[in-house]
Protein backbone atom coordinates (compact mmCIF):
# COMPACT_ATOMS: atom_id res chain seq x y z
CA UNK A 1 0.00 0.00 0.00
CA UNK A 2 1.26 3.76 -1.06
CA UNK A 3 -0.56 5.39 2.26
CA UNK A 4 1.46 4.08 5.01
CA UNK A 5 -1.04 4.89 7.94
CA UNK A 6 -3.84 3.09 5.97
CA UNK A 7 -1.14 -0.55 5.98
CA UNK A 8 -0.56 -0.07 9.77
CA UNK A 9 -4.12 0.55 10.53
CA UNK A 10 -5.93 -1.97 8.08
CA UNK A 11 -2.83 -4.32 9.52
CA UNK A 12 -4.04 -4.26 12.97
CA UNK A 13 -7.45 -4.37 12.13
CA UNK A 14 -7.70 -7.13 10.30
CA UNK A 15 -5.43 -9.34 12.61
CA UNK A 16 -7.82 -8.72 15.24
CA UNK A 17 -10.24 -11.78 16.20
CA UNK A 18 -13.08 -8.80 16.24
CA UNK A 19 -13.15 -8.24 13.34
CA UNK A 20 -14.34 -11.65 11.71
CA UNK A 21 -16.41 -11.66 14.93
CA UNK A 22 -18.28 -8.77 13.62
CA UNK A 23 -18.60 -9.45 10.03
CA UNK A 24 -20.21 -12.83 11.00
CA UNK A 25 -22.55 -11.15 13.29
CA UNK A 26 -23.50 -8.58 11.15
CA UNK A 27 -24.22 -10.57 8.65
CA UNK A 28 -26.41 -13.25 10.39
CA UNK A 29 -28.39 -10.20 11.60
CA UNK A 30 -29.09 -9.49 8.02
CA UNK A 31 -30.01 -12.84 6.96
CA UNK A 32 -32.47 -13.44 9.64
CA UNK A 33 -33.50 -9.67 8.74
CA UNK A 34 -34.12 -10.56 5.40
CA UNK A 35 -35.63 -14.10 5.99
CA UNK A 36 -38.27 -13.08 8.14
CA UNK A 37 -39.48 -9.87 6.18
CA UNK A 38 -39.55 -11.47 2.67
CA UNK A 39 -37.84 -14.78 2.17
CA UNK A 40 -40.13 -17.01 4.76
CA UNK A 41 -43.48 -16.48 2.46
CA UNK A 42 -42.04 -18.41 -0.37
CA UNK A 43 -40.93 -21.10 1.47
CA UNK A 44 -44.13 -22.46 2.24
CA UNK A 45 -46.06 -24.77 0.12
CA UNK A 46 -48.76 -21.99 -1.35
CA UNK A 47 -48.83 -18.31 -1.20
CA UNK A 48 -50.70 -15.32 -2.65
CA UNK A 49 -50.14 -12.50 -5.40
CA UNK A 50 -49.97 -9.91 -2.20
CA UNK A 51 -46.99 -11.73 -0.51
CA UNK A 52 -44.74 -10.86 -3.52
CA UNK A 53 -44.62 -7.47 -1.87
CA UNK A 54 -42.73 -8.63 0.96
CA UNK A 55 -39.69 -9.04 -1.33
CA UNK A 56 -39.73 -5.35 -1.89
CA UNK A 57 -40.95 -4.84 1.53
CA UNK A 58 -38.34 -6.11 2.69
CA UNK A 59 -35.39 -5.11 0.44
CA UNK A 60 -36.52 -0.90 1.80
CA UNK A 61 -36.55 -2.24 5.73
CA UNK A 62 -32.79 -3.73 4.89
CA UNK A 63 -31.71 -0.09 3.43
CA UNK A 64 -33.06 1.27 6.45
CA UNK A 65 -31.42 -1.11 8.80
CA UNK A 66 -28.11 -0.90 7.29
CA UNK A 67 -28.75 3.43 6.88
CA UNK A 68 -29.27 3.56 10.42
CA UNK A 69 -26.32 1.00 11.64
CA UNK A 70 -23.96 3.06 9.59
CA UNK A 71 -24.97 6.45 10.82
CA UNK A 72 -24.90 4.80 14.65
CA UNK A 73 -21.35 3.06 14.28
CA UNK A 74 -19.47 5.22 11.86
CA UNK A 75 -18.99 8.75 14.17
CA UNK A 76 -18.03 6.58 16.64
CA UNK A 77 -15.46 4.67 15.10
CA UNK A 78 -13.12 7.99 13.44
CA UNK A 79 -13.91 9.91 16.60
CA UNK A 80 -10.88 8.41 17.84
CA UNK A 81 -8.76 8.16 15.13
CA UNK A 82 -6.62 11.56 15.76
CA UNK A 83 -7.81 12.42 19.06
CA UNK A 84 -6.38 8.37 20.47
CA UNK A 85 -3.13 9.31 18.73
CA UNK A 86 -3.34 12.49 20.80
CA UNK A 87 -3.94 10.76 24.01
CA UNK A 88 -1.41 8.44 23.68
CA UNK A 89 1.28 11.31 22.87
CA UNK A 90 1.95 9.96 19.56
CA UNK A 91 0.89 12.13 17.21
CA UNK A 92 4.32 14.19 16.93
CA UNK A 93 5.85 11.40 16.11
CA UNK A 94 3.51 10.76 13.29
CA UNK A 95 4.43 14.78 12.17
CA UNK A 96 8.33 13.95 12.25
CA UNK A 97 7.96 11.47 9.62
CA UNK A 98 7.75 11.56 5.94
CA UNK A 99 4.18 11.23 6.49
CA UNK A 100 2.10 14.65 5.93
CA UNK A 101 -1.32 15.65 7.11
CA UNK A 102 -3.12 14.73 4.51
CA UNK A 103 -1.72 11.23 4.27
CA UNK A 104 -2.73 11.35 8.23
CA UNK A 105 -6.31 12.01 7.81
CA UNK A 106 -6.90 9.72 4.24
CA UNK A 107 -4.99 6.58 5.82
CA UNK A 108 -7.26 6.78 9.10
CA UNK A 109 -10.20 7.88 6.91
CA UNK A 110 -9.91 5.15 4.44
CA UNK A 111 -9.23 2.53 7.12
CA UNK A 112 -12.31 3.17 8.65
CA UNK A 113 -14.34 3.43 5.32
CA UNK A 114 -12.59 0.17 4.42
CA UNK A 115 -13.91 -2.04 7.19
CA UNK A 116 -17.38 -0.70 6.67
CA UNK A 117 -16.79 -1.48 2.44
CA UNK A 118 -16.27 -5.35 4.22
CA UNK A 119 -19.58 -4.86 6.22
CA UNK A 120 -21.77 -3.75 3.28
CA UNK A 121 -20.14 -6.18 0.93
CA UNK A 122 -20.77 -8.89 3.38
CA UNK A 123 -24.30 -8.23 2.83
CA UNK A 124 -24.62 -9.09 -0.83
CA UNK A 125 -25.63 -12.80 -0.55
CA UNK A 126 -28.73 -11.82 2.28
CA UNK A 127 -29.21 -9.02 -0.75
CA UNK A 128 -29.28 -11.54 -3.49
CA UNK A 129 -31.91 -13.06 -1.60
CA UNK A 130 -33.98 -10.40 -2.67
CA UNK A 131 -32.88 -10.93 -6.27
CA UNK A 132 -34.47 -14.31 -6.68
CA UNK A 133 -37.89 -12.74 -5.03
CA UNK A 134 -38.08 -10.60 -7.94
CA UNK A 135 -38.14 -7.65 -5.67
CA UNK A 136 -35.46 -5.24 -7.30
CA UNK A 137 -33.54 -5.90 -10.17
CA UNK A 138 -29.11 -5.79 -9.67
CA UNK A 139 -28.96 -2.19 -10.91
CA UNK A 140 -30.97 -0.96 -8.36
CA UNK A 141 -29.32 -3.09 -5.69
CA UNK A 142 -25.67 -1.89 -6.82
CA UNK A 143 -27.12 2.02 -6.76
CA UNK A 144 -28.51 1.20 -3.30
CA UNK A 145 -24.87 -0.23 -1.54
CA UNK A 146 -23.39 2.81 -3.26
CA UNK A 147 -26.10 5.18 -2.04
CA UNK A 148 -24.82 3.41 1.62
CA UNK A 149 -21.17 3.47 1.46
CA UNK A 150 -21.70 7.66 0.35
CA UNK A 151 -23.38 7.82 3.67
CA UNK A 152 -20.82 5.71 5.50
CA UNK A 153 -17.82 8.40 4.02
CA UNK A 154 -19.74 11.08 5.04
CA UNK A 155 -20.50 10.03 8.61
CA UNK A 156 -16.91 8.88 8.73
CA UNK A 157 -15.61 12.45 7.72
CA UNK A 158 -17.73 13.77 10.75
CA UNK A 159 -16.31 11.84 12.66
CA UNK A 160 -12.88 12.78 11.52
CA UNK A 161 -12.95 16.02 11.57
CA UNK A 162 -14.27 16.24 15.44
CA UNK A 163 -11.45 13.64 16.35
CA UNK A 164 -9.29 16.77 14.57
CA UNK A 165 -10.65 19.52 16.65
CA UNK A 166 -10.83 18.08 19.52
CA UNK A 167 -8.35 16.54 22.20
CA UNK A 168 -10.47 13.79 24.10
CA UNK A 169 -11.82 10.34 22.45
CA UNK A 170 -15.08 10.80 24.64
CA UNK A 171 -15.56 14.58 23.80
CA UNK A 172 -14.73 13.84 20.04
CA UNK A 173 -17.29 11.36 19.99
CA UNK A 174 -20.27 13.06 21.63
CA UNK A 175 -19.16 16.28 19.29
CA UNK A 176 -19.47 13.90 15.97
CA UNK A 177 -23.01 12.49 17.23
CA UNK A 178 -24.09 16.02 17.72
CA UNK A 179 -22.97 17.50 14.33
CA UNK A 180 -24.68 14.53 12.77
CA UNK A 181 -28.53 15.21 14.58
CA UNK A 182 -27.90 19.10 14.03
CA UNK A 183 -26.67 18.36 10.26
CA UNK A 184 -30.54 16.08 9.55
CA UNK A 185 -32.39 18.93 11.73
CA UNK A 186 -30.83 22.17 9.32
CA UNK A 187 -30.83 20.46 6.30
CA UNK A 188 -34.27 18.73 6.44
CA UNK A 189 -35.77 22.52 7.18
CA UNK A 190 -35.98 23.68 3.75
CA UNK A 191 -38.26 21.33 2.76
CA UNK A 192 -41.24 23.10 3.88
CA UNK A 193 -39.68 25.78 1.03
CA UNK A 194 -39.37 23.06 -1.48
CA UNK A 195 -43.19 21.27 -0.99
CA UNK A 196 -44.66 25.17 -1.08
CA UNK A 197 -42.75 25.92 -4.28
CA UNK A 198 -43.63 22.78 -5.89
CA UNK A 199 -47.48 23.76 -4.82
CA UNK A 200 -46.92 26.83 -6.99
CA UNK A 201 -45.68 25.06 -9.79
CA UNK A 202 -48.33 22.69 -9.73
CA UNK A 203 -51.08 25.77 -9.43
CA UNK A 204 -49.30 27.69 -12.37
CA UNK A 205 -49.19 24.96 -14.92
CA UNK A 206 -52.27 22.66 -14.98
CA UNK A 207 -51.38 21.52 -18.50
CA UNK A 208 -49.68 18.07 -17.76
CA UNK A 209 -46.94 18.27 -20.39
CA UNK A 210 -46.42 22.00 -18.52
CA UNK A 211 -46.09 20.50 -15.25
CA UNK A 212 -44.02 17.98 -15.99
CA UNK A 213 -41.06 20.01 -18.12
CA UNK A 214 -41.82 22.94 -14.96
CA UNK A 215 -40.96 20.52 -12.16
CA UNK A 216 -38.49 18.60 -13.35
CA UNK A 217 -36.70 22.34 -14.06
CA UNK A 218 -36.90 22.60 -9.87
CA UNK A 219 -34.73 20.74 -7.69
CA UNK A 220 -35.60 20.76 -3.93
CA UNK A 221 -32.60 22.03 -2.03
CA UNK A 222 -33.64 19.62 0.86
CA UNK A 223 -33.78 16.15 -0.94
CA UNK A 224 -30.06 16.83 -2.05
CA UNK A 225 -28.43 17.94 1.42
CA UNK A 226 -30.25 15.81 3.71
CA UNK A 227 -29.09 11.85 3.26
CA UNK A 228 -32.34 10.77 5.16
CA UNK A 229 -34.71 12.49 2.13
CA UNK A 230 -32.37 11.24 -0.14
CA UNK A 231 -32.81 7.63 1.06
CA UNK A 232 -36.41 8.20 0.62
CA UNK A 233 -36.07 9.64 -2.80
CA UNK A 234 -34.20 6.31 -3.25
CA UNK A 235 -36.33 4.13 -2.44
CA UNK A 236 -39.46 5.74 -3.74
CA UNK A 237 -37.71 6.18 -6.98
CA UNK A 238 -36.86 2.12 -6.99
CA UNK A 239 -40.07 0.84 -5.20
CA UNK A 240 -42.92 3.30 -5.69
CA UNK A 241 -43.80 2.12 -2.01
CA UNK A 242 -43.84 5.52 0.13
CA UNK A 243 -46.87 7.03 -2.21
CA UNK A 244 -49.15 6.74 0.97
CA UNK A 245 -47.08 7.57 3.29
CA UNK A 246 -45.82 10.78 1.34
CA UNK A 247 -49.13 11.63 0.93
CA UNK A 248 -50.29 11.67 4.77
CA UNK A 249 -47.21 14.03 5.30
CA UNK A 250 -48.05 16.59 2.23
CA UNK A 251 -51.08 16.79 0.07
CA UNK A 252 -48.59 18.63 -2.29
CA UNK A 253 -46.03 16.17 -2.68
CA UNK A 254 -49.29 13.48 -2.92
CA UNK A 255 -50.68 15.40 -6.41
CA UNK A 256 -46.80 15.99 -7.55
CA UNK A 257 -45.79 12.62 -6.59
CA UNK A 258 -45.43 11.38 -10.56
CA UNK A 259 -43.88 14.11 -11.94
CA UNK A 260 -41.49 14.36 -9.17
CA UNK A 261 -38.24 13.05 -10.54
CA UNK A 262 -36.90 11.42 -7.72
CA UNK A 263 -33.90 9.54 -9.21
CA UNK A 264 -32.28 12.68 -10.14
CA UNK A 265 -32.30 13.58 -6.42
CA UNK A 266 -30.15 10.19 -5.39
CA UNK A 267 -28.16 11.16 -7.88
CA UNK A 268 -27.51 15.23 -6.75
CA UNK A 269 -27.73 13.75 -3.19
CA UNK A 270 -24.72 11.25 -3.87
CA UNK A 271 -22.96 14.01 -5.33
CA UNK A 272 -23.02 16.31 -2.30
CA UNK A 273 -22.37 13.45 0.22
CA UNK A 274 -18.82 12.82 -1.97
CA UNK A 275 -18.30 16.69 -2.08
CA UNK A 276 -19.12 17.11 1.69
CA UNK A 277 -16.67 14.05 2.68
CA UNK A 278 -14.00 15.94 0.43
CA UNK A 279 -14.14 19.09 2.35
CA UNK A 280 -14.15 17.98 5.38
CA UNK A 281 -11.27 16.02 4.62
CA UNK A 282 -9.32 19.10 3.21
CA UNK A 283 -10.03 21.13 6.49
CA UNK A 284 -9.07 18.43 8.58
CA UNK A 285 -5.96 18.10 6.83
CA UNK A 286 -5.37 21.85 7.32
CA UNK A 287 -6.46 22.01 10.46
CA UNK A 288 -3.88 18.99 11.74
CA UNK A 289 -1.28 20.63 9.53
CA UNK A 290 -1.04 23.93 11.22
CA UNK A 291 -2.12 23.06 14.88
CA UNK A 292 -0.32 23.64 17.89
CA UNK A 293 2.38 21.57 19.05
CA UNK A 294 1.02 19.30 22.17
CA UNK A 295 2.34 19.90 24.94
CA UNK A 296 4.14 17.08 26.47
CA UNK A 297 2.40 16.06 30.29
CA UNK A 298 4.77 16.40 33.10
CA UNK A 299 4.31 13.92 36.36
CA UNK A 300 5.22 15.20 39.66
CA UNK A 301 6.58 12.55 41.66
CA UNK A 302 4.54 11.92 45.06
CA UNK A 303 6.52 12.11 48.00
Amino acid sequence: MINPILASSARQRMRSVRTPILVTLYGLLLLAFVYFTSFNAFGQPTFTIGELRRSVEGYVYLLIVQFGLLVLVAPAMMAGSIAGERERQTLDLLHVTNVNSLSIVVGKLMESFGFLCLLIVSSFPMMGLILLTGGVDLLQLLTGVLFLLLVALAALSVGLAASVFLRRTVAATVVAYLIIFAIGAITVAPIFYDVQRIGKIYTTARDANHIITTIEGYTPISFVINPVLGLLALIVDQTKLLHTTIGQFSHTLNVTFEYLPFGRYVIYNMIFLAGASALLVLVSALRLRYRKADRPRLRRDKR
